[in-house]
C-alpha cells in the first residue's frame, strides 16, 4: 500500500517498513514471486511498483492475501471450531509447534485491538467490534467485496434482504453497497450464531449502519 501511492526513494522504505536493506530485498523477491506477472522493481535509490495490463494493486493485494498462513489460520478460525493445536495443524499443513508460534506473534498484533486467540477451543475473543472490522477487512482484501467466502444460499437471503430494506426505506439500490451490506451482514451473522452477539460490542453505534 505504501507503494501504491507512487516511486519511493529505498531509504523512505527502509525507515518506514523498519527493517534493513537484506530484509526488503528478500522481501521484494517474496512478494514479486506472489503477485506475477506484476512486480516491484528496486532501481538504484528508488522502489516502484509496476503491474502488468491485466493485474490491479488489488488483485495484487489478494494474492498476497490468500498465501498468507496468518490469513488463513484466522480464517479457519472464524468458521470452525478446533479444539486443539493438532488439528488445526493438521488442517494448515505446518507443524504444531509451528502454529503455536504463529499464535504467539498474532496474539502480539491483535493485543492493540484488544483481541486475542485462546484455545479449547481455539477461537477469537475480545473487542467484538473490532473482531468484526478485522474479518471484514481480510476477507474484502483476499475475497474481493463481490465474492465473499460464504454459502450461496445465505448470500442471496442477505441480498434480498437489502434490496426490501431499500425499498422500505426509499433507498437507491446500487451494487457497491449491496455488496458492502452483504459482507458485513455476513460477517456478523457467523459471530452471532458462535455465540458473540452485539452486547459484547462496546460501542453501541455498529458498523452496519446502512439504513440509518
Amino acid at each position: 500500500q505504501f507503494l501504491e501511492e507512487g516511486e519511493k526513494n529505498t531509504e523512505e522504505v527502509l525507515q518506514f517498513l523498519d527493517v534493513s536493506l537484506n530484509t526488503l530485498n528478500q522481501w521484494i523477491s517474496d512478494i514479486n514471486s506472489l503477485i506475477s506477472p506484476s512486480y516491484i522493481i528496486k532501481e538504484q535509490q528508488d522502489i516502484s511498483l509496476h503491474f502488468s495490463k491485466q493485474e490491479s494493486f488489488n488483485s495484487s493485494i489478494a494474492a498476497i492475501a490468500k498465501s498468507s498462513l496468518e490469513y488463513l489460520l484466522l480464517e479457519e478460525i472464524f468458521f470452525r471450531k478446533y479444539f486443539s493445536y493438532l488439528e488445526l495443524a493438521d488442517v494448515l499443513f505446518v507443524s504444531e509447534s509451528t502454529l503455536r508460534r504463529l499464535i504467539i506473534e498474532l496474539n502480539k498484533k491483535l493485543f492493540y485491538f484488544d483481541i486475542s486467540i485462546q484455545s479449547r477451543p481455539l477461537r477469537i475473543i475480545g473487542n467484538e467490534k473490532n473482531i468484526r472490522i478485522i474479518f471484514i477487512t481480510i476477507f474484502k482484501e483476499k475475497y474481493g467485496v463481490s465474492a465473499p467466502p460464504f454459502n450461496e444460499e445465505d448470500i442471496k437471503i442477505i441480498e434480498h434482504f437489502y434490496q426490501l430494506g431499500c425499498r422500505l426505506t426509499n433507498r437507491t439500490i446500487t451494487l457497491q453497497d449491496k455488496y458492502n451490506f452483504t459482507l458485513f451482514s455476513l460477517v456478523a451473522l457467523v459471530r452471532e450464531m458462535n455465540g458473540y452477539n452485539k452486547k459484547e460490542i462496546t460501542n453501541e453505534k455498529t458498523i452496519l449502519n446502512c439504513f440509518v
